[in-house]
């Protein structure tokens, strides 16, 4: 049964992110000596730059194409704004082996490729119920225009500009270019769902279908004494299984950082069978959020209790130095233990710092999240996928987190 989520936002004093984190997460590909030909990736970077088609139609005429132009492909680019004419063009361009055909084939070998996700009964009896649910919830709200993605769904509520699917795509991108296999191409988009509203009458009409979809779907929800309405419409976001839905009561980049946090907790779920804990989850998804955006700040607040995060004081990487400073950190093992029903900002700090960590070396990280779907348990397959002890990978974690400035 789903809980829940209330999401929360903070604004650190100063964006701090862990030195060797920066270098290795945000540094631009190198240069080649000639232009390689374009592939999927860098023509959604372009047309997030504001590339026009026309000029991305010259460019692939002089440097080739570097992937197949299959039906995913095809749906993909006319996403990003190529009409028919112009894929058709795109169809006669020569498509021409590139370094990223090499790294796939290293995926394939390393046995990461998209080829190791399989949906059981269970996935695909989950995921089309969450894709029944959302079909009737929009249908139901009305007035929702639906934005998709190559691996999420946006429901966009009257006024919220479709611009917000561009931080999906970037994440998308980032992923795909900084993990092989599960986390580049394994994401089902019917189990990533984001619904924003900007007007409260609109939230609360799709609040009131979404409970009714579920309902007639036969999942029920833990109301503790409240409605599931009353809940939902005392949140600034709630986070279902699959399914998060925010209104617009801030700033601009709140929305959109909760896009991408969103589309990353849910990713990382659905691949690991929700497997990864709530620690694990939160973790990843500020890591995501700091891909995108330079530093972590959404946190989920679980359960019914209706609590409230006390707000940070200062970066999340400064908390994490200083407890570790001052000997209140926690191991790994306690971090990854960690619920969303107890996790204060601290907690959610350690998370995504270790998280970070994990994310150091994305090969492992992604056996990890092919481990943690076969049902293997957080703290055991992380020590015998990165190959030391709790005790050494706290030290390591450590280390690193004392060099934040």
């Amino acid at each position: 049964m789903p809980h829940r989520r209330s999401l929360t936002r903070y604004r650190p004093l100063a964006i701090v992110v862990l030195v060797a984190l920066t270098a290795w997460l945000l540094a631009a590909p190198a240069a080649l000596a000639e232009d390689p030909p374009l592939s999927l990736d860098t023509i959604a970077e372009m047309r997030a730059n504001r590339t026009t088609p026309l000029v991305i139609l010259r460019e692939l005429r002089a440097r080739g194409r570097a992937f197949d132009l299959d039906e995913s492909a095809r749906e993909q680019l006319g996403e990003l704004g190529f009409s028919r004419r112009q894929l058709a063009v795109i169809d006669k361009v020569e498509r021409v082996a590139s370094m990223e055909d090499e790294g796939s084939d290293g995926a394939a070998e390393a046995g990461l490729a998209a080829a190791a996700i399989e949906l059981s009964p269970e996935d695909t009896a989950r995921l089309e119920r969450i894709d029944r649910i959302v079909t009737q919830a929009v249908k139901a709200a009305g007035g929702i225009t639906v934005v998709e993605t190559a691996r999420a769904r946006l429901l966009l509520g009257p006024g919220v500009p479709p611009a917000l699917a561009d931080d999906a795509r970037k994440l998308e991108q980032l992923l795909a270019k900084t993990f092989p296999g599960p986390l580049a191409t394994g994401i089902d988009k019917r189990g990533v769902n984001i619904a924003v509203f900007l007007g409260q009458s609109e939230y609360t009409d799709w609040i009131k279908a979404l409970e009714k979809a579920f309902t007639d779907n036969g999942v029920g929800f833990n109301n503790d004494g409240m409605s599931f309405e009353q809940r939902a419409l005392s949140a600034p976001a709630v986070y279902l299984d699959g399914i998060t839905t925010m209104r617009v009561t801030g700033q601009p980049e709140d929305a959109r950082r909760t896009v991408v946090h969103a589309a990353a907790f849910h990713g990382l779920g659905q691949l690991t069978r929700r497997h990864c804990g709530d620690a694990l989850q939160s973790g990843f998804a500020n890591v995501a959020e700091t891909m995108v955006f330079g530093g972590p700040s959404i946190t989920v607040a679980g359960g019914y209790a209706g609590r409230e995060i006390g707000a940070a004081n200062a970066s999340w990487a400064q908390m994490v130095k200083q407890r570790f400073a001052d000997g209140t950190a926690d191991t790994m093992g306690q971090v990854l233990g960690c619920t969303f029903d107890v996790m204060e900002v601290p907690q959610y700090a350690e998370c995504w710092s270790l998280a970070t960590v994990l994310c150091m070396k994305p090969e492992q990280f992604s056996q990890l999240v092919l481990d943690l779907r076969g049902g293997g348990q957080p703290l055991a397959a992380i020590e015998t996928i990165y190959e030391s002890t709790e005790a050494a990978l706290t030290e390591g974690w450590k280390a690193l987190a004392l060099q934040a400035r």
